[in-house]
């Protein structure tokens, strides 16, 4: 049923009705909705409208592995993005902070001086809908959004997964699965926005909840929901902004894929999923003389890396918060020494990240909590876990040093990109 705008904006308990289905049922989170509704009246007169959510993500564990056709566990969170949306014949998007964007369907091809835009994403996500056979078309939408640009959650992979929830849903009855979506945003992203990504965030954003994913087989990756041990044994996860953007980091995060390749390529391989481990480490001093030790540091975070998913996912079925938080630390170390994406590779003073990250070290001593440079890395966030008796303490501690308000709780959410009302 198609819902009348007036009704929605006059009528609060019809959105709180469904949003409570949802979980969203904070008067702060029901006052953005109404905000947007009204924002879109501004911009429209068409009331046939449907209001979406996309979640941004958060990576658990599985740090630079998905690339290499490795395995991951992340999930999706309650930073959003949300979007009012009527069908038109071509596409008009207002934005609160950006400007306006408009585009007609007969030209969706790529322009290398799009690059690195919205417009480059949204014509990604068309162009490859038409590619496999989809129906797409115009629509008219106001978009907001809570996750920061270069935060690490993923705001390219969110935006894509929107649009592309938004064509299928509007153009081919929802019916297109949640990996084919997550692919089309990962195409767009690569091929229009031309950033090196795997397909770890977009499937995060899509389904919802968190998830296990092995990229084993690329094209058919296994995912796989889990529970929410953190929910269950009161545990709440904290996303710390360092000070720090990862935004313009192309090149460093294409750096990790390029030398975890060229260590493959030695042994005529592809991808470093292709070796075995017991391969790698038996024949790691055929390495040395390639004249790139990092590119060995970080081939080994990935082998160590892949198998500290596994045993992550095992100790989640097994309810076994303690051994979670080990190797949630442990993979938090990985990134650090092996890795390497907690520096900015040409800012030898700019250490922000690795600040916050000893202070918060400092600050749980033994207490039971785990933490980790988040995402991409070399700037951006940390994500912290821990009791939530601990959590206004360590908000209190951590922002000293962060600045007000850099502190932000975040909880699992369970929907994925949906249309919430139509």
């Amino acid at each position: 049923m198609i819902m009348n705008c007036d009704c929605l904006i006059n009528d609060s308990s019809s959105i709180k009705d469904v949003l409570s289905k949802f979980d969203i049922d904070d008067k702060d989170c029901f006052k953005r909705y109404v905000l947007a509704l009204n924002k879109y009246r501004k911009y429209f007169n068409d009331d046939n409208i449907s209001v979406f959510k996309t979640p941004g993500r958060i990576e658990i564990c599985g740090n630079h592995t998905d690339h290499q056709n490795g395995q991951i566990i992340a999930a999706a969170i309650d930073v959003d993005t949300i979007a009012v949306v009527s069908k038109a014949n071509h596409i008009t998007i207002y934005s609160e902070g950006f400007s306006v964007i408009k585009l007609t369907l007969d030209d969706i091809g790529f322009k290398e001086e799009e690059k690195f835009t919205s417009i480059a994403l949204i014509k990604g996500v068309l162009n490859r809908f038409r590619q496999i056979g989809l129906n797409v078309g115009g629509f008219n939408a106001y978009i907001t959004s809570n996750i920061n640009s270069g935060s690490g959650m993923s705001s390219s992979a969110n935006f894509t997964v929107l649009i592309a929830t938004i064509i299928d849903h509007l153009y081919n009855q929802s019916k297109t699965d949640k990996i084919e979506i997550a692919k089309i945003a990962q195409y767009s992203e690569v091929k229009y926005f031309c950033k090196p990504v795997g397909l770890m965030d977009q499937l995060a954003c899509a389904f919802g909840g968190i998830i296990h994913v092995n990229f084993k087989e690329p094209d058919s990756p296994v995912v796989t929901k889990i529970d929410n041990i953190f929910k269950k044994h009161n545990q709440i996860l904290a996303l710390v902004m360092t000070r720090t953007s990862h935004e313009n980091l192309n090149n460093e995060y294409s750096a990790i894929v390029d030398e975890m390749k060229m260590v493959a390529k030695h042994f005529d391989q592809d991808l470093l999923s292709q070796l075995s481990h017991d391969f790698f480490y038996d024949n790691v001093d055929k390495l040395i003389n390639i004249n790139n030790e990092r590119a060995i540091l970080r081939s080994h975070h990935f082998f160590t890396e892949n198998e500290r998913v596994e045993k992550l996912l095992a100790a989640i079925n097994n309810d076994n918060l303690d051994h979670v938080h080990i190797l949630l630390k442990q993979s938090g170390y990985s990134s650090y020494m092996y890795l390497q994406n907690v520096y900015l590779p040409n800012d030898h003073i700019n250490q922000n990240m690795a600040l916050i990250l000893a202070m918060t070290e400092y600050f749980f001593n033994d207490k039971m909590a785990s933490f980790r440079v988040h995402g991409g890395g070399f700037g951006g966030t940390i994500l912290v876990c821990m009791d939530e008796s601990l959590g206004f303490l360590y908000k209190q501690f951590i922002e000293k040093l962060t600045g007000a308000n850099t502190c932000k709780f975040v909880h699992i959410d369970e929907q994925g990109s949906i249309c919430l009302l139509e």
